[in-house]
């Protein structure tokens, strides 16, 4: 199979493309293993391994790491120049991800590696290892310095960056490099791709660059649409998708993006609250036949109740127009709602256990959910509707649940 190259430049000395793997994800068993202020570090150390762990990295290619399958993708970072995989983890996890670029130089000449991450991080030049960052740095990321020797022609950079994640994780890589005498120098950058269509992901980008939309949050009269300002040049035809956090495809359209383009998704009463994103994305056909996997994501918010400031109807009016909200939404305080309402029927006792063992595993925020079953097994486990298994189930949990920081056992709940 030919392989082909996404083609940049460094961008004041920063790589800003690059092939992105991961993370790998382990959640940490055992994890009264690692205690003290720097339990963090001690994993870190205890998954420590000294090879990559990877080898010859190209768009869309698989390979396999601690029995994940994980995909190299074409990543483009934003003006910050970080490759940002940060998230949030309920579990106390082990994250490892891995970024690839080439990097051209017409001549051999020395540079400086100026690594940016926020964990250990280590990074190869040509197979031999660089240097190694050792330090955690959870909110405020670090820099170090590394002094290399580019070859003439290709270099092949891979940074193998790590994390732990217990709660929020700020999780970022930026890599620049920099000149003997300090000066940035304007070098290629190639990324093996086998997709030989370069030029069209070029102007999908463009064109995706240039979309917005006009809120961020949408009530439920407001029309929700995408759209490309009146200079725009370049024309393409485009899939828009709404879609929720969960990747549930609400609407898709395949409008042709031009100046003064606008396609309309809907208006806020069409859909559930919550948080969207509109994806923008090739045609299916360029995207899932000649895998063009170019996308830009815009996020918004819907919300279709509309605000008060007075107090409206009667309270008992208020209270069921509340519970009925609640209960078209998805979780344990929609079950609860569903209860209170009678509609026995509708509630979901495999949604109440998938909960209930969420708690039983310790996840962060289980005392928010734990505190509801006790209140629904309260009012109304009498009822002899209430799902038998729930209730032992919750009162399993209740019972071996770690209730502040200085019981036994380990997790990543927050107490305070």
């Amino acid at each position: 199979m030919t392989t082909h190259f996404i083609e940049d430049t460094l961008h004041d000395g920063f790589v800003e493309r690059w092939l992105v793997a991961g993370p790998r994800a382990l959640v940490v068993p055992e994890l009264e293993r690692f205690s003290g202020a720097d339990y963090k570090l001690q994993i870190l150390r205890h998954y420590d391994v000294r090879e990559p762990g990877v080898e010859a990295p190209e768009e869309l290619k698989t390979f396999s790491a601690d029995g994940q399958e994980l995909r190299w993708r074409a990543y483009r970072c934003a003006e910050d120049h970080f490759v940002d995989l940060s998230h949030f983890r309920h579990l106390c996890t082990h994250l490892r991800s891995w970024a690839y670029a080439r990097v051209v130089s017409p001549e051999q000449r020395d540079v400086t590696l100026q690594l940016t991450v926020n964990a250990p991080a280590d990074i190869w030049l040509n197979g031999a290892h660089a240097g190694r960052v050792e330090e955690i740095r959870h909110q405020i990321p670090l820099t170090r310095s590394f002094a290399a020797r580019l070859a003439e022609g290709e270099n092949e950079i891979l940074v193998r960056f790590e994390a732990v994640a217990a709660r929020e994780c700020p999780y970022v890589m930026a890599l620049r490099l920099v000149a003997a005498d300090g000066a940035l120098p304007a070098l290629a950058v190639r990324l093996p791709t086998p997709v030989p269509h370069q030029e069209l992901r070029a102007s999908l980008e463009r064109v995706f660059d240039r979309a917005y939309l006009t809120r961020e949050v949408y009530g439920r009269n407001d029309e929700i649409a995408v759209h490309w300002p009146d200079d725009m040049q370049e024309q393409r035809q485009v899939c828009v998708r709404l879609q929720d956090t969960q990747g549930r495809i609400y609407f898709e359209g395949l409008p042709t993006a031009q100046a003064g383009a606008k396609q309309v998704i809907g208006r806020g009463v069409q859909f559930q609250d919550g948080a969207y994103r509109v994806v923008l994305m090739p045609h299916p056909d360029v995207y899932y036949l000649h895998n063009v996997r170019v996308t830009r994501e815009l996020p918004l918010h819907i919300q279709r109740q509309d605000f008060s400031p007075t107090p409206y109807g009667t309270y008992e009016a208020r209270r069921i127009e509340a519970l009925d909200d609640a209960a078209r939404r998805e979780g344990v305080y929609s079950e609860i709602a569903k209860m209170e309402l009678g509609r026995w029927r509708d509630v979901s006792a495999p949604a109440l256990l998938a909960a209930i063992e969420r708690i039983e595993q310790r996840e962060d925020c289980s005392d928010f959910y734990l505190v509801g079953l006790l209140g629904a097994l309260a009012r109304y486990g009498g009822d002899a509707a209430f799902p038998e298994e729930v209730r032992a189930a919750t009162e399993r949990a209740a019972l071996g649940f770690r209730y502040w920081a200085d019981d036994p056992g380990a997790d990543a709940m927050w107490f305070w």
